[in-house]
């Protein structure tokens, strides 16, 4: 992942203040997605891309009861709409 400049980490660093209890931003790859990514980065070198997913505690992913935390997605969906915000009032 690039790191995003500074106005964009401040705002991931709020998001994890403020909808995830204070935890801290990282990243790692995983999932069938990232060659996507991997793709769209080539297309695309000096855009940041950024993939954010719903699976929090107790989910399992691909699994036979495959399920997403319902608690989870709405803190994710509140920082997804903050960070949409924070980069149209940047613009």
């Amino acid at each position: 992942m690039k790191d995003p400049e500074p106005w964009l980490r401040a705002c991931f660093d709020y998001c994890g203040h403020e909808f995830f209890h204070g935890t801290k931003v990282s990243s790692y790859g995983l999932g069938g997605s990232i060659p996507f990514l991997a793709e769209l980065g080539k297309q695309f070198p000096e855009t940041g891309i950024y993939a954010m997913g719903v699976l929090g505690p107790l989910s399992n992913a691909h699994g036979p009861n495959e399920c997403i935390h319902l608690d989870y997605t709405k803190r994710t969906t509140c920082a997804v709409s903050t960070l949409i915000s924070a980069v149209g009032a940047h613009k």
